[in-house]
């Protein structure tokens, strides 16, 4: 038994007074701790900031040299000519004409091929015409050399009034060959 000289409606307020400061004082305490913690998660959360920042640079970094490299383009231009391969080899003269494309198109060099147009595939002769770009009146003329290097028996037609300019030349070869 306790035997205290206070009175009982004394010692409730006194004991209610000390839970009450009790509590207060942890409250504080943990309030305290929440500061202390995010104070110690700052630099954590700078350094993230700062690592995302530096890899979203890299990011675009590596995306500016890839299309500057002109891989993009490149692999579109491929694309472009797997698709004129594959349509080309629903008709009758796919052969010829997917050769043709073939052989033209590994020996362009830096010349840019525009388009071509297919006159005759139905007789052993095969008649095309090539419209493009060369950047140089050298590149033409080495392109040409090349067509008529691989296509021995075969005929390249290349006006000379398109040898007049130096260099951005807008060209257009007829072509006429026979494949076995």
């Amino acid at each position: 038994m306790r035997h205290t000289l206070l009175p009982s409606y004394e010692r409730r307020a006194l004991r209610f007074e000390y839970h009450v400061r009790l509590f207060v004082v942890i409250c504080m305490s943990l309030c305290i701790a929440g500061v202390v913690g995010v104070v110690a998660l700052f630099p954590s959360y700078i350094h993230a900031r700062i690592e995302e920042q530096v890899q979203l640079d890299e990011a675009a970094q590596l995306k500016k040299n890839n299309d500057s490299s002109g891989q993009a383009s490149l692999e579109k231009q491929l694309n472009a000519d797997t698709i004129v391969l594959g349509n080309t080899r629903n008709d009758g003269g796919s052969m010829r004409a997917s050769k043709a494309i073939t052989d033209v198109i590994s020996l362009r060099g830096q010349v840019r091929i525009l388009s071509m147009s297919f006159t005759s595939l139905s007789s052993p002769t095969v008649s095309l015409t090539l419209q493009g770009y060369a950047p140089t009146r050298e590149d033409l003329l080495s392109f040409k050399e090349r067509l008529e290097s691989q296509l021995a028996g075969g005929k390249v037609d290349l006006p000379v009034a398109l040898l007049a300019r130096k260099s951005d030349i807008s060209f257009s070869i007829n072509l006429s060959y026979s494949y076995p």
